[in-house]
């Protein structure tokens, strides 16, 4: 009896083996696929790129509403400047929070992660350059409007 127990335990023993091997070949395949960054790319890529162009499209589409407003000129244009920096801000807001909702907290690869990491950081400098232009220009106005007062003077 004892002969039997020995080879039964031997037995156990030798399939746990078996399958803890199987276990870390397994979670070693799994590790990686997610280091293989060409694999993650060419799995990860449409959703990258279309991300991209929306939001591309969006930057697109506020300068050139920008711009139409601007030439219709006169006193429009400056009440409109004003809204566009707020709107841009929030605008660039909610899609910063929009993106961190689809992919930051979904436990996503690190391609996502920088992904939405990259695009936080445009719209928050394209947000810093649109504001740093709109001061440039209400301080060349007022330069101008001193120049002009003290020249009729």
């Amino acid at each position: 009896m004892g002969e039997g127990t020995a080879e039964a335990r031997r037995r156990e023993v030798e399939l746990t083996r078996e399958a803890l091997a199987e276990d870390v070949e397994r979670f070693a395949r799994k590790v990686r696929a997610e280091l293989d960054w060409k694999a993650r790319l060419r799995r990860d890529g449409p959703q990258i790129v279309a991300l991209a162009g929306a939001i591309t499209l969006v930057i697109v589409a506020g300068l050139v509403l920008r711009h139409r407003m601007r030439s219709d000129g006169g006193e429009k244009a400056d009440e409109f400047d004003g809204a566009t920096v707020e709107d841009l801000a929030r605008e660039l807001k909610a899609l910063r929070e929009d993106l961190e909702k689809r992919m930051g907290g979904s436990g996503g690869g690190i391609l996502q992660k920088v992904a939405v990491a990259a695009a936080g950081s445009a719209a928050t400098a394209g947000g810093k350059v649109a504001a740093g232009r709109l001061l440039d220009r209400v301080e060349a106005e007022r330069k101008e409007a001193a120049l002009v007062g003290s020249a009729a003077s």
